[in-house]
Order: structure tokens, then C-alpha cells, then sequence
């Protein structure tokens, strides 16, 4: 996201802070400040603020949302351009909605245009986010898609023929977009159209048929929000991403949509002359109410370990746009409506916590406390199998819990379908793996692009999946392996020998029914387990650098509990106390010295103390050096102790 400084200024009156002050601010709020750029705007120098911003939020992706987040971080006014009232006639517009994908629409005609190219401000400003000018109509419209996050649409109403309707496509078409593209249609779409030509890819890009041209006089404005999803997915799959749709890809607040409409409607007043002809056409079926969450004033010091006071929290929250009743505890906080990424309480800390600035939150985090008699077993079982099997010549993977459609779909054998996430931060890996194989075949292709020879991998993780409205997690333990025609023996061995070493009883091997897509269906076996299935071993389809490639994956936790039961799980720690998580910060030369730094802070506490040690961020500096975040867990400690050993042992007192 890219904001003018000058606009900053404008829109947030009594702003002193300079462009490199306001970067500062958005980054300490979790906008991070990308770039800093001196442009010539207007006639004037400026600076361009480009910000880095995470995709739950919305609101941010425009440059209101940027200037409010300014206003609340200096405690300044967020001063809105001022509209008029507009008055609708009788003539009721011809439009119907035919599909639950669209949540709210806005319509009204407009007559009396006449076709004007725009002021130099305009086509500068426009410029400076790539945008080309058409004209005055469009480009105001484009403009107000820039300043509120919400884009409209202008269709020359004289060329349209029947209803207006909002559908999903369901047959396969040729449309030709503004740009004079020929794009392919197959079904699944969102699309507006009349009983004669689609007139828009809704949400992503207008076609030719019923654009606004130089001798059009009266116009259909519309402005929509969609199920997001669905947006993004045509996007995708169509390889046409717009401005458009990078904003209505977003959970756009339903709610602001209107002033952003009644702008717009203001400014095609003012700027060109039109006259509004038509009633308003509104389509909100099921209207937003505000979201009210409890809240414990106490709740942000708790959790970010500062003390900061309930009138602090309120004060912030206030800023921000909450609304309070505070007449008892919990508070009653109303969220603002432009706030769709928020859901509980904890959020409401971080709200806290982000203006109340990250960086005066000390490097100690608040203890944690682990509670070992659901953690251990399954831990140090795998503690275990993760010796024997790298003693065993084979190499550890780490992969994404996220993966491809494509690739859960090959590798799945298991009875739940997919979970995808709503809001995946990599558009390309949108669902949550529902086999280890899904993350192993992956791997091995990656390692066939480099040609890395002798594959012999494992994976221990969390595999999901849904069945009907519940979602379910499983740790599973996988092995993949290529080589020669007996590699399918040879990790038929493995495994049972594996499971043979770890203590499991009653192992037997039956035909496989349920084969993965990516398996071969003539070498395929259900590992059973005292009659129960287990896991599955086969041979896969692809090959690996013209090798056999096969694959295994058993239920690691049905595995544990099977050895709990025969009396042949290993002896587990004994615990009398719960376990305090603490983390540190340390600003080293190399990981050199890490490793001489980890060694002295484990001989200082000593393994009678010390449960774990390990490094769970690593953060390059400016100035050549390392950041690294350091997990300490202290055992047989309570709080106060844990703490004070901490800050003797990390030099922080």
C-alpha cells in the first residue's frame, strides 16, 4: 500500500510528524514501513509512504484506513472530506440478484454526462499508483476506489438490454475485457450481465460491451462487495488481478460501503454535472451488526507483561475507534465497524499493545505454563524415533502445514475432506495438509529440481481434516524413499522394523482399498495395528530421477496410545512442578557464536534446572550482526524463581 504524505496531512489536521516520523509510527502499529520515496505531486515536494500490510487487514488497504491508523497513534482527529445530500427520483432501476455470493450492492443511474478529461492533480496522482486515466468519470471513480478501498463500476446505461442481474456463470463463454483480452469462461464465475452480453467479471474487470465512451450521457453506477473467496479464486484461476480485485479480495467492512458510494456520487456531481435519475437501489440482505466484545481492563498487562492501567487500554481503545461501557467488569467494548479481523478479547490486547508501542515491551515474555501430562508421552516418543531413525540413515524434512489443493487431493487416503483456511497468507497454499504425503511428495520434487541424490527422508507433524461440522488434527509420522525396484522392501522393512524397535505388538499387513491418487494401485498396503489400521505403504506413481519412489505414513498418536496399553511405552519424566517458558533476545556476530553463547547458559543453569533450550527467531541487522529469540524452559520452578534465574543467566537484571 502506497500513501502520499501530503494526503496524510490533509486528512489528519494538527499532523507535525514528519514522513519519516509517520513511517516510524505505522511500523511500531504493525504497518511496516517499506520505503520512503521524495515525488513531485501537485507542483509540490512530497514524500510517498509504501507499507507493508497484512492481508486480515482490510480496513488498511486504502488510504482512509492508513490515515486513521496515524490520527489514532498521534491522538489526532481523522477529519472525512464533507458530502451533500443527493436527492433520488421516482424511475426504479431494472436489477435483480440471483446468487448468495453477493453481500451487498449499491446502485443508482446518473444523467446528463458529458465526457471530460481530468485535471493534471488528478492524473498525477493516479500515476503515482499505475494506474492510466481514461476520464474524468472513471478516473474519479478509481480515485475513490484509492482513498476508501471499495471499487465501483460505471456502465453506460443506453447500451443495456433487459435486467441487470448478478449470477454465477454456468456455461463456457468468450468475453472480451476493457483491456481488449479474450478470456475464456468454463463456469463458476461471478458475472453481471443483461439478457445479452455479460457486462462485467464482477469484482475483478469490466467488459467492452456496455463501457462508458466519450458520447455517453447516462450512467449506471453500481458499487458491490462479493464473498471474497470467491473473488479471489476467479482471480486466480483467470490470471486477471485488478485493483479491483486486490480490494474485493479483502473482507471489506459492508458497512463503510456507503460513504465510499456517496463520495463518489459527490464528486460526479461536482466535477461533471450529472443528475441523479433513478431511486437508490440497495441490496443488503443481511445487514452487519456491531460486534461487542467482553474485556477485562487487567487482560493487556497480563499478557504483554507491562504495566500498563485500565484507563491506559481505555484511552487507546478509544482512539482507535472502540467504543466502551465500562460500568463493569468486563468491559462491553464495541468494535468499529471497518474492523473485520477482529473476533475476541485477545485482540483487543494486541490493539493495546501495538499503540501502547511493541518495542517498550520487555524481551522477557510472561511465563508460560505447559502442563506435561498431556505433552510428554507423545514428545519424548518422538524424541526417540527421531534418533533411532536419523541413526538409521535417514534425514528429518520440515514442512508447511499448508499446502496445494492439488496436492492434498494426490495424497489423500484418509476418510475427511479438506480444511482450507479463509484467509490463507499465500494464496498458492490454501488448505491445511490432510497427509504427511502430501508434504513428502512435495519435498521430493523440490529435491528433484536440484538433483540431490539418494532421497531418504522422514516427517513428523500435524496433519487435519473435517468431517461434517467438526475439524480434527492428527500427528503422523512419514517416510519417503528412492532408489532401485527394492526400495519398496527395503521401506517395508523400515517400517516394520521401526515398529518392531518402538514396541508395538500384533503389526500385519493387508491389501490397501483406499489408494492415494499418487500411489501405484498394484503396490499398495494397509499397515494394521491389533486389527486396526494404522497407516498405508506405497509405491508412488511419479518417479525420481527415473528411480521407484515409495512412500509410508502411520497415526502417530494411534501408535502411542497402542504402546501405553501393551506396557511398552518408555519411562516418561517426572515432573512435581509445572514448566516456565521464558524468552530472550541476543545480538551476536554469528551462529558461531550462538552455539558458544547456548553452551554457557546451559552450563550457568545447569540440566537439573533446565528442561529445554532453543532458538525460535533469527533476525538479520543492519549492521551485520544477528538477532536471535532464545526459549528457555525451567523445570522444578516456581514463577518468581524462574524468572530471577532467567535474568541472572541472560544478563538482563
Amino acid at each position: 500500500m502506497k500513501i502520499l504524505y501530503s494526503q496524510i496531512k490533509q486528512l489528519v489536521p494538527g499532523l507535525v510528524a514528519t514522513p519519516a516520523e509517520v513511517g516510524e509510527a505505522l511500523t511500531m502499529t504493525g504497518l511496516m514501513q517499506e520505503s520512503l520515496t521524495a515525488v513531485n505531486y501537485n507542483g509540490q515536494a512530497d514524500t510517498l509512504i509504501g507499507l507493508e500490510v497484512r492481508q486480515n487487514r482490510a480496513d488498511c488497504f486504502s488510504v482512509l484506513g492508513i490515515a486513521r491508523e496515524v490520527a489514532a497513534y498521534f491522538n489526532l482527529a481523522l477529519k472525512l472530506p464533507d458530502l451533500k445530500p443527493w436527492s433520488p427520483t421516482n424511475f426504479i432501476l431494472p436489477i435483480r440478484i440471483d446468487t448468495d455470493q453477493v453481500r451487498r450492492v449499491r446502485a443508482v443511474k446518473l444523467s446528463g454526462a458529458v465526457a471530460k478529461p481530468s485535471p493534471q492533480w488528478l492524473v498525477d496522482y493516479l500515476s503515482l499508483y499505475e494506474i492510466k486515466t481514461v476520464n474524468l468519470a472513471v478516473d474519479l471513480s478509481n480515485y475513490v476506489m484509492i482513498l476508501t478501498g471499495y471499487a465501483s463500476h460505471l456502465i453506460d446505461y443506453d447500451r443495456l438490454d433487459g435486467d441487470v442481474v448478478w449470477s454465477v456463470n454456468d456455461r463456457a463463454v468468450k468475453v472480451t475485457t476493457l483491456d481488449g483480452s479474450q478470456i475464456d469462461l468454463t463456469g463458476g464465475e461471478l458475472l453481471i450481465s443483461d439478457r445479452r452480453e455479460i457486462i462485467a467479471l464482477a469484482g475483478i474487470v469490466g467488459t467492452d460491451y456496455a463501457a462508458i465512451k466519450p458520447e455517453t450521457t447516462n450512467i449506471l453506477l453500481e458499487m458491490a462487495a462479493y464473498n471474497p473467496s470467491l473473488v479471489r479464486q476467479n482471480s486466480r484461476r483467470l490470471h486477471i488481478v485488478t485493483e479491483a480485485s486486490n480490494k474485493l479480495e479483502k473482507d471489506l467492512s459492508l458497512a463503510n460501503l456507503d460513504y465510499a458510494f456517496d463520495l463518489l456520487v459527490n464528486l460526479l456531481v461536482d466535477q461533471i454535472g450529472v443528475q441523479v435519475a433513478s431511486q437508490l437501489f440497495e441490496y443488503y440482505p443481511q445487514p452487519t451488526q456491531p460486534l461487542v466484545i467482553k474485556f477485562d481492563p487487567q487482560l493487556a498487562a497480563q499478557m504483554g507483561g507491562v504495566e500498563i492501567s485500565s484507563q491506559q487500554s481505555q484511552q487507546i481503545l478509544q482512539q482507535l475507534g472502540f467504543v466502551i461501557d465500562n460500568k463493569n467488569n468486563p468491559w462491553l467494548v464495541t468494535v468499529p465497524d471497518w474492523r473485520t479481523d477482529l473476533e475476541m478479547a485477545q485482540d483487543l490486547v494486541e490493539e493495546v499493545l501495538r499503540l501502547y508501542r511493541f518495542d517498550k515491551i520487555p524481551a522477557i515474555l510472561p511465563a508460560l505454563t505447559v502442563t506435561p501430562e498431556i505433552t510428554l508421552p507423545l514428545t519424548k516418543a518422538k524424541e526417540q524415533w527421531r534418533d533411532w531413525l536419523v541413526a538409521q540413515g535417514w534425514d528429518e524434512v520440515l514442512s508447511w502445514t499448508m499446502v496445494t489443493r492439488a496436492n492434498n487431493q494426490e495424497a489423500n487416503y484418509l476418510p475427511w475432506s479438506i480444511a482450507s483456511t479463509q484467509n490463507a497468507i499465500n494464496e498458492d497454499y490454501p488448505d491445511l495438509r490432510q497427509t504427511i504425503l502430501a508434504s513428502l511428495i512435495q519435498q521430493a520434487r523440490e529435491y528433484l529440481k536440484k538433483q540431490v541424490p539418494d532421497l531418504q527422508i522422514f516427517e513428523i507433524g500435524k496433519v487435519f481434516g473435517q468431517v461434517g461440522d467438526d475439524y480434527q488434527e492428527a500427528e503422523h509420522l512419514g517416510w519417503l524413499l528412492a532408489g532401485q525396484d527394492t526400495v519398496v522392501e527395503q521401506l517395508r522393512q523400515t517400517v516394520a522394523g521401526f515398529l518392531g524397535w518402538a514396541g508395538a505388538k500384533q503389526i500385519t499387513w493387508s491389501q490397501l482399498d483406499n489408494i492415494p491418487p499418487a500411489g501405484n494401485p498394484y503396490a499398495a498396503w494397509q499397515i494394521q495395528l491389533a486389527g486396526q489400521s494404522l497407516g498405508i505403504l506405497c509405491q508412488l506413481i511419479d518417479d525420481y530421477n527415473g528411480q521407484t519412489m515409495v512412500a509410508a505414513e502411520i497415526d502417530a498418536n494411534q501408535l502411542i496410545n497402542h504402546l501405553i496399553n501393551v506396557g511398552n511405552f518408555p519411562a516418561t519424566v517426572e515432573l512435581t512442578q509445572k514448566l516456565i517458558s521464558l524468552d530472550a533476545n541476543l545480538e551476536l556476530d554469528n551462529r558461531q557464536a550462538l552455539d558458544a553463547e547456548l553452551a554457557d547458559i546451559t552450563a550457568k543453569v545447569g540440566y537439573e534446572g533446565l528442561w529445554s533450550l532453543s532458538v525460535v527467531d533469527e533476525f538479520a541487522l543492519p549492521n551485520g550482526r544477528y538477532r536471535y529469540t532464545v526459549r528457555a524452559v525451567y523445570k522444578e520452578l516456581d514463577d518468581q524463581s524462574a524468572k530471577k534465574l532467567h535474568l541472572q543467566v541472560f544478563g538482563l537484571n
